[in-house]
C-alpha cells in the first residue's frame, strides 16, 4: 500500500445503513482508518470500525452538530459518509464549514435537502422536472381529489421523517384516513400497485395497516453515483421482497423503464447540484411504467448486497472522492438472489462499556481524552 490509510467518518454506524457500508467496504479496509460516531454504545458494528465515538442522538440537533465538529476537528477525515436520512441536513451544513475545508462530505447541498428529507418537496421537484413519481397529497381538498383519482388504498406516511417505513400506514376506507392524517405532519400517497402487498386482511387497526410490522411487498430500487462534474458514476437497479422496511431478498435489475427513470431523476439532480449517492424506490406497474415513491440521499441497508452480486458501490465512491481511481469490482452476478441473514454476534463487553461510560473506543486501545459536545474531557 502507497501513502497514508484513507480516513473515513461514518455517522449512526450502528444501523443497518451502517453494517452494510462496513461490509461493502471491507475489500478496501487495508487502505483505510474508518471512524464511526453513534448514539448507542451498544450496537455491534461500532466495533468493527478502527475508531468509535458515542454522540448525542440526532434529533438533539445542537449537541449533535457540536459533537460532530469536534469529531472532525479531531480526525481529520478524508471523507464523511452519512447513515441515516436525519442527519443529511447537519452535514450539508457542516460540509460548508471552514472545519471541513480539507473534508468531502458526501452530503447534498443545503438547498437540496428538502428534496431528500421532505416527501411533498420530493413531489414538487419530480412535478418540477416532468419526472414521475406517486401522486402526493397534503391539504384537504388535495386529498379529496387523491382518493377521487386512484381510490383506496392509500398510503399516508410523515410528510418529515418516517424513515425505514416508520409511521407509515397503508389505509383502506376513509375512517381510517381520517385517522391516520389526524396524528399530524403526514400526507398521502397513492398506493403503486397495492396487489403485490400482503398482510393487509391481518392487521386492520382504525388508522390503518402499520407498514414497518404488517406488510410484505415486491418493489424496484436504484441507486447512482454522481462525480464533481455531475456524471453518473454507476447506476444500477434492484428487485427486492420486503417484510416491513427489511428487504429479505433482492437482485439485480436492468429493467429500462427503472433505469430510464433513475438516470431522469439522477440528470435533473446533477443539474441542481447534487453530487454524491441518491437512490429512489418504488414500484414497477402492470403497463411496465416505473414509479417512485421515495427518494434518499445516502447508501442504502441494501449495499451490502449489492457488493455480493458485483456491484459495490460504496468502495467505488470512496475510491473516486478519496484516491481519484476507480473500483475493480468483481464480475456482476445478475442471476443471483441475495437472501438476508440474521444472525447473533459477539462484542467483548469491556469495549462496549468503554464506549457507554467514556464516549471513545479505539481498536488498538489508544488512550486519549475525547470532549464531547459540554466541553468535558473524557480520560479513555
Amino acid at each position: 500500500m502507497l501513502g497514508k490509510p484513507g480516513r473515513i467518518l461514518i455517522t449512526s454506524v450502528g444501523s443497518r445503513v451502517g453494517w452494510a457500508m462496513l461490509t461493502a467496504l471491507h475489500p478496501l479496509r487495508s487502505r483505510l482508518v474508518v471512524i464511526g460516531c453513534n448514539s448507542l454504545a451498544a450496537a455491534p458494528t461500532v466495533f468493527d470500525c478502527d475508531r468509535a465515538y458515542r454522540v448525542p442522538k440526532t434529533s438533539d440537533t445542537p449537541a449533535y452538530r457540536e459533537a460532530l465538529r469536534t469529531i472532525v476537528l479531531r480526525e481529520q477525515p478524508d471523507l464523511i459518509i452519512p447513515g441515516r436520512d436525519e442527519e443529511l441536513a447537519v452535514l450539508s451544513e457542516l460540509s460548508t464549514a471552514p472545519v471541513c475545508n480539507a473534508t468531502r462530505v458526501l452530503a447534498p447541498p443545503p438547498k437540496l435537502v428538502p428534496v431528500f428529507n421532505d416527501k411533498l418537496e420530493t413531489a414538487r421537484f419530480a412535478a418540477r422536472h416532468a419526472l414521475p413519481f406517486a401522486a402526493t397529497a397534503c391539504e384537504p381538498e388535495e386529498v379529496t381529489a387523491l382518493i377521487e383519482a386512484h381510490g383506496f388504498p392509500l398510503v399516508v406516511k410523515p410528510r418529515l421523517g418516517g424513515h425505514a417505513s416508520k409511521e407509515v400506514r397503508v389505509v383502506t376506507n376513509a375512517a381510517q384516513l381520517r385517522a391516520a392524517l389526524a396524528r399530524g405532519n403526514m400526507l398521502a400517497q397513492e398506493c403503486l400497485n397495492p396487489e403485490t402487498l400482503l398482510g393487509l386482511d391481518s392487521f386492520s387497526p382504525e388508522t390503518g395497516v402499520p407498514l414497518h410490522y404488517a406488510v410484505g411487498d415486491r418493489r424496484h430500487a436504484a441507486e447512482w453515483l454522481l462525480d464533481d462534474t455531475g456524471e453518473i458514476l454507476s447506476l444500477w437497479g434492484v428487485i427486492s421482497h420486503t417484510e416491513g422496511p427489511q428487504s429479505m431478498c433482492m437482485r439485480l435489475t436492468d429493467n429500462p423503464a427503472l433505469v430510464e427513470v433513475a438516470t431522469g431523476y439522477a440528470r435533473a439532480l446533477a443539474g441542481a447540484g447534487h453530487r454524491g449517492v441518491a437512490n429512489i424506490q418504488g414500484k414497477l406497474l402492470a403497463d411496465g411504467r416505473f414509479v417512485p415513491f421515495e427518494l434518499n440521499g445516502r447508501f442504502t441497508g441494501s449495499a451490502a448486497a449489492r457488493a455480493y452480486m458485483g456491484c459495490n458501490q460504496v468502495a467505488q465512491a470512496v475510491c473516486h472522492f478519496l484516491w481519484r481511481e476507480p473500483y475493480a469490482d468483481k464480475s456482476l452476478h445478475p442471476d443471483t438472489t441475495a437472501l438476508k441473514s440474521s444472525i447473533y454476534r459477539g462484542v467483548d463487553q469491556t469495549a462496549i462499556d468503554t464506549l457507554e461510560t467514556h464516549g471513545f473506543w479505539s481498536a488498538d486501545g489508544t488512550d486519549e481524552p475525547w470532549s464531547d459536545s459540554t466541553g468535558k474531557a473524557h480520560e479513555t
